[in-house]
């Protein structure tokens, strides 16, 4: 347990001596939990608004069979479903574009002055570590979102049971738990030069140390969990709004230390593995 208690000193370490970096991260932080939350509820009035669209014009169709045999129309709102469903269309590639930005920028720019304020490095050094960082999101996302897509298309065309479909969805968001832990081990190595001697680093680790990233990430979830639970029973009980604030304040400066926390404990472990 040598590199949690080292990690937790170098994170310390690293939060005394940039003190004003940390605030730098906290204010990004904030403003990605902003774009998140304020961002998904205009998302979901976007959809809702567009699925509206398509449900309420053929819920008032006409569905007698003898009536359309006799040349009565199915509805007369089909171009009201048609121009709904290419708004929906448009508006999940926009929200996915989006979303994908604020990873790419916002989240990137979260690691990366993390990692320069473990160990400062140049602007040419932010450079490479953010193209690895886009690299890595675009190729896996992209892969991930991509296959998932056309594998449930061609069970909706296949007409699979609902049921079946259902435990095929819930078994595509376990994997991408799994494919997205394995992003975040990379992201805590991410390079500063060297893409071969990085993906050297981060395949030994996921292969010989393993174990020690979920030491690692057990103790984060951990922290994370009782700042969460405790915002969650204020809501239940309905404490004052200050509490409730603090309490949301607290998650953001958590966000942020067990970040730190995480780079420091995998770099202590890389250079283990290195120099094993």
């Amino acid at each position: 347990m040598w590199y949690v208690r080292k990690g937790f000193m170098q994170a310390w370490k690293g939060i005394r001596h940039h003190q004003r970096k940390v605030i730098v991260l906290i204010i990004l932080q904030i403003i990605l939990f902003g774009l998140v939350m304020g961002g998904g509820l205009y998302s979901q009035f976007l959809i809702f608004t567009d699925i509206q669209g398509i449900v309420e014009p053929l819920q008032r169709a006409n569905y007698d069979a003898a009536q359309l045999q006799e040349g009565n129309v199915f509805t007369p709102e089909l171009a009201t479903v048609y121009e709904s469903y290419i708004a929906l269309q448009r508006h999940i590639v926009w929200i996915l574009v989006i979303v994908l930005g604020i990873i790419l920028i916002l989240n990137g720019a979260l690691w990366i002055l993390s990692h320069d304020i473990l160990q400062k490095g140049t602007w040419k050094e932010w450079g490479y570590q953010w193209i690895t960082y886009a690299g890595l999101n675009i190729v896996v996302f992209s892969v991930f979102l991509g296959g998932s897509y056309f594998l449930l298309r061609s069970f909706v065309a296949q007409g699979m049971d609902p049921t079946i479909m259902s435990n095929w969805v819930k078994g595509i968001l376990y994997t991408f738990g799994v494919v997205y832990y394995l992003l975040l081990v990379g992201f805590g190595l991410l390079p500063r030069h060297k893409w071969k001697e990085f993906f050297k680093r981060w395949g030994k680790i996921l292969i010989q140390k393993f174990h020690k990233t979920l030491v690692v990430a057990v103790i984060n979830a951990i922290v994370l969990a009782v700042m969460l639970g405790g915002l969650y029973w204020s809501l239940i009980e309905e404490w004052p709004v200050g509490i409730m604030l603090a309490f949301m304040l607290g998650i953001v400066v958590v966000l942020v230390g067990i970040r730190l926390f995480w780079i420091a404990a995998l770099q202590e472990v890389a250079h283990e593995t290195h120099h094993s």
